[in-house]
């Protein structure tokens, strides 16, 4: 199938939406387990539809794991009438929600309150799915982001449920294993064939939520921070929401530095 582009606020994916890029000239998606899951396409500007792509619209097209949508995140400058354009899968919107604290005594029940949270936050659902059946305490105790809470950090439920992502439309699936293990293992000069890096503003944010997290203590959340400051026990919500408001003219710019490994079989 072509790849078709829709509005960003598309749930069904039911029809042809904008359009479909024909004149695509290449469409490549990278997923890596429980890491990256992006898309980028080769575009003409003289190509139908081209117009149609803008930042924040979706592009929904087949993966091996079947049709997925993209967001739309960067867009290239020409080079020979061409244009690389770049998209993140549409759960990367879970990393701009952030989560209410609260605590589950399951894994289900915990994927089940983070997709709820998930859907009051943009107005569409999202549902979890999973295969673990286990009773241990999930606890989120001070403001994250909730593509994090599945993984991604210290604490997150791959960590401590263990399992494998799948991220399938706006469904979160936590699987005890996924796919198979071909006995495969990349190592340094030998059939690690190359290194890429790229630097993007990808992860650029316009306000985040401030917050003071003793273990064992009360959780004081403020409004908006830039950056990360230093705090001893002795103050209040007063102090923290000052001081967070001072760092909000603050440049919020980050270059990310992403490395991709690909293999190649070498023959001795």
């Amino acid at each position: 199938m072509f790849p078709i582009i829709y509005a960003n606020n598309e749930t069904s994916f039911a029809s042809n939406g904008l359009g479909a890029l024909s004149d695509c000239i290449r469409c490549e998606v990278t997923e890596e387990l429980n890491g990256i899951y992006e898309m980028e396409l080769d575009v003409p500007i003289s190509g139908r539809h081209y117009g149609d792509i803008q930042a924040r619209r979706i592009i929904y097209t087949m993966t091996p794991g079947g049709k997925q949508p993209f967001e739309v995140y960067r867009i290239s400058k020409p080079i020979n009438g061409v244009v690389t354009v770049y998209c993140q899968h549409l759960s990367y919107r879970l990393l701009k929600m952030t989560t209410s604290l609260f605590s589950s005594p399951t894994c289900a029940a915990a994927g089940a309150e983070l997709a709820t949270q998930a859907s009051t936050a943009e107005g569409a659902t999202w549902t979890f799915w999973t295969d673990k059946d286990i009773h241990s305490m999930y606890r989120v105790a001070y403001p994250k982001t909730i593509r994090n809470c599945f993984g991604g950090e210290q604490g997150s439920m791959i960590q401590l449920y263990g399992g494998e992502l799948e991220f399938d439309h706006r469904t979160i699936k936590l699987h005890t294993h996924r796919g198979a293990d071909n006995g495969v293992e990349i190592r340094y000069a030998k059939n690690m064939s190359d290194i890429t890096d790229d630097d993007n503003a990808a992860d650029v944010y316009k306000s985040v939520i401030p917050y003071y997290y003793q273990e064992g203590g009360n959780c004081i959340v403020g409004t908006k921070v830039s950056k990360t400051a230093a705090f001893d026990a002795s103050f209040d919500l007063t102090i923290l929401k000052s001081s967070c408001f001072s760092f909000c003219s603050l440049q919020a710019i980050h270059v990310l530095s992403g490395f991709f490994f690909f293999t190649k079989s070498i023959t001795s």
